[in-house]
């Protein structure tokens, strides 16, 4: 989700969550139906109970899973869509605004906890990729001096 701040993959797991679910509840139903046939129809029925009640229950089961993933999960994510793609579905404040500043920000190296690492060679990288338009010559600047203070 923060990521590509995109609800797309909510959507399409709900659903492919109830389009699983409504073949499981039509599957149970016609199970229901069947055995409801046999248990109320036939002169020792009591041999089907077990069956009928089992599927019924079965077909409340994913009933009630439609209704509960839709009421619970889906319409309030659905209603609050813009928060969930910006901030994420567990997250209790909004994104800072220090946490898009630290986006733009110009990393020397990803890993910069590494401690070993050659200043001379990281501004010869670092000019390489201002000569090839990688990168601006602000970058370069604020690349330079950020490796220069570190030492």
């Amino acid at each position: 989700m923060k990521k590509n701040q995109d609800f797309s993959s909510i959507d399409t797991a709900v659903k492919n969550f109830k389009g699983y679910t409504w073949l499981a509840l039509i599957g149970c139903t016609l199970s229901s139906i069947y055995w409801g046939n046999k248990y109320f129809n036939a002169e020792r029925g009591y041999y089907y109970e077990d069956a009928f009640f089992i599927s019924l229950m079965f077909s409340g089961i994913a009933f009630a899973y439609l209704i509960v993933v839709q009421v619970l999960f889906y319409s309030p994510m659905n209603r609050h869509r813009e928060w969930v793609e910006v901030n994420g579905i567990f997250s209790t404040e909004p994104k800072s605004d220090n946490d898009s500043t630290n986006k733009s920000e110009v990393d020397i190296i990803k890993g910069e906890k590494l401690k070993q690492y050659s200043v001379a060679d990281e501004l010869t990288k670092w000019a390489k990729l201002k000569e090839d338009g990688h990168i601006s010559e602000e970058e370069f600047i604020e690349a330079r001096t950020k490796l220069l203070k570190r030492n």
